[in-house]
């Protein structure tokens, strides 16, 4: 008979005591709960012994002298008391749900009750890969079955099989979303480029070796106080990895040109397992599938299904209604989106699956990047066009409409501008950077200025310094003289820095200039940069508002539910 050690812990003695007993001799009902000690998976129960005397007497024939409330801890090895297996701990979630569940709701699930505790850092990885290779293995035979995208239940239930692309054949909510389903699942969202280069190159790698490398590279973070870096994969690999996990970081780093960083696949490993684009055969090794082929080949209907559920074609929607777009301009409707339809909940994380697919839509084409403004492309609004439409469209429609209307204002702002005379755009600069905040704004007269055409105060931190701006109504691009020039006077005004400001660009050399080390800096805003600015502040502009109606569903939604509640009382 085997024993197993019992901690208890007493008020009058200060600390904790080992004894050793049988676990056939403790009661039936005890509470369970999984832990992990000293990196050993095992279960605690937490029992409090009214008479600690009569009750050790009666059970390992031990006495204490003083009979005081004991709260006791058991340790149990869970291997050797966990009798469920996984498919098994599923089944019984699944049975007790009575309704399909995501695979990350069925993970949280078996834990929480203490089914099945996984052995890994990653169990929901686990539980999705179980679920896939007992439905791909055992087809109809299989007691799950996949009813939506990471939502499995139990054949039993006779539900529909899932079909495969998104919309295809299932009801789309108002945003054209297939309804019921969370979106924007993946955290530290990949680069579809990433994704494609390993999908080639895991297709016969143990899946145990990527787990493997992904949980040796976590082990070596490092912390904020002490951050280590990873940017040159050549250096690290060899300092912090040895054996297995250093071969298959040298081979994915060198394999993919140098463009993939091993110290980044722990959010390409979650979106390959989150949507079944490898297979895992008996062996536990990766196996490319049709999905997987899909997904090389761009195929539309697959493209379709996993932007719709990552959020990329609502965020694509969102883009469309905007001009130019900052992503705080675009937060507010993500936001909005996210707290309905995802998990994610924190600013700092709302902010991250943004700026993610944001970068993944300027990847594929979809979206462009001026600096901090992003703009939708044609192909993205031909992509918004092939998408199967819903109530939500005619939003966006409108949305568009404005996007589109604005688009025009903006070309004859800058038509506008470029029309003007020399010494009145001056003053509208001038006017732009008071409203921006700049104090003691001062239009030099047109001569014996040194090249600068406004000079203004600013406060940067607790300090007031002195500006000075160059203003050239000029189409082509502004060479490194004209920088030159700026910069040689700026102690005649004592100024600390500098801006030019012109409605065409920037050569290079001048923008390699402009942050010289050693020289005063100078500012350069180009014509976009100026109309974006000059809107933002609505100067030589002015903003309409628009309103639209929206239909409260949750109104009418409490009227039926009284009705379907009396009926079922009638019946």
């Amino acid at each position: 008979m085997e024993h197993f050690r019992w901690v208890s812990r007493a008020p009058h003695d200060g600390g904790s005591r080992p004894f050793r007993i049988s676990p056939d001799s403790l009661p039936a009902a005890f509470p369970w709960g999984a832990r992990r000690r000293n990196g050993r998976l095992s279960r605690r129960c937490f029992i409090t012994v009214s008479d600690t005397r009569s009750f050790l007497f009666s059970i390992i024939g031990l006495q204490h002298p003083n009979p005081l409330p004991y709260v006791c801890a058991i340790d149990i090895p869970l291997t050797r008391y966990d009798r469920m297996n996984l498919y098994d701990a599923i089944a019984t979630v699944l049975a007790d749900a009575g309704a399909p569940l995501h695979y990350e709701d069925i993970s949280d699930a078996v834990a929480q009750r203490g089914l099945w505790v996984s052995e890994g850092k990653t169990p929901q990885a686990t539980v999705v890969a179980y679920l896939s290779a007992d439905i791909k293995r055992k087809g109809v035979e299989s007691r799950f079955q996949r009813t939506a995208s990471g939502v499995y239940g139990l054949r039993s239930w006779g539900l529909p099989e899932f079909a495969g692309a998104a919309g295809n054949g299932r009801d789309l909510d108002e945003n054209g979303a297939v309804a019921g389903v969370h979106r924007v699942r993946t955290p530290l969202f990949p680069r579809y480029a990433t994704v494609r280069h390993l999908l080639t190159l895991l297709d016969g790698v143990p899946k145990a070796a990527l787990t493997n490398l992904i949980g040796a590279i976590a082990d070596r973070t490092g912390t904020p106080q002490n951050p280590v870096d990873w940017s040159d994969p050549d250096s690290w690999i060899g300092e912090r990895l040895s054996g297995a996990d250093a071969e298959l970081a040298r081979t994915i780093w060198n394999r993919t040109n140098r463009t993939v960083n091993p110290r980044h696949l722990y959010g390409s490993y979650l979106f390959i397992s989150n949507f079944d684009l490898l297979s895992v055969d008996a062996d536990g090794v990766y196996r490319m599938n049709e999905r997987s082929r899909a997904f090389l080949a761009n195929d539309p209907a697959l493209m379709r299904e996993l932007d719709d559920l990552e959020g990329m074609t609502k965020l694509l929607g969102i883009l469309a209604t905007k001009t130019r777009a900052r992503s705080s301009d675009l937060m507010p409707e993500w936001k909005e989106f996210l707290l309905e339809y995802s998990r994610f909940r924190t600013d700092s994380t709302l902010k991250d699956t943004l700026r993610r697919r944001v970068r993944n839509l300027v990847e594929r084409g979809l979206a462009e990047r001026d600096g901090m403004y992003y703009s939708i492309t044609n192909a993205g609004l031909e992509y918004l066009k092939e998408l199967p439409r819903s109530d939500g469209d005619d939003r966006r429609d409108v949305g568009v409409a404005i996007g589109n209307y604005n688009a025009k204002q903006r070309e004859m702002l800058r038509a506008r501008l470029s029309s003007m005379s020399p010494y009145r755009f001056e003053e509208l600069v001038g006017d732009l950077l008071e409203a921006m905040g700049y104090q003691d704004v001062t239009v030099t007269k047109e001569s014996g200025d040194k090249g600068v055409d406004v000079v203004a105060t600013v406060q940067f931190g607790i300090t007031t310094i002195t500006e000075v701006v160059q203003v050239k109504r000029h189409q082509g691009n502004i060479g490194r003289p004209v920088l030159d020039q700026l910069r040689g006077s700026l102690p005649y005004h004592k100024a600390l820095r500098g801006t030019i400001i012109t409605t065409g660009g920037f050569s290079s050399g001048c923008m390699d200039a402009a942050l010289f080390p050693g020289a005063a800096p100078i500012g350069l805003i180009d014509g976009n940069r100026l109309l974006d600015l000059l809107i933002e502040h609505e100067i030589g502009i002015h903003k309409r508002p628009a309103l639209l109606y929206d239909i409260d569903e949750e109104t009418f939604a409490d009227s039926s539910d009284e009705a379907v509640a009396t009926n079922d009382v009638v019946e």
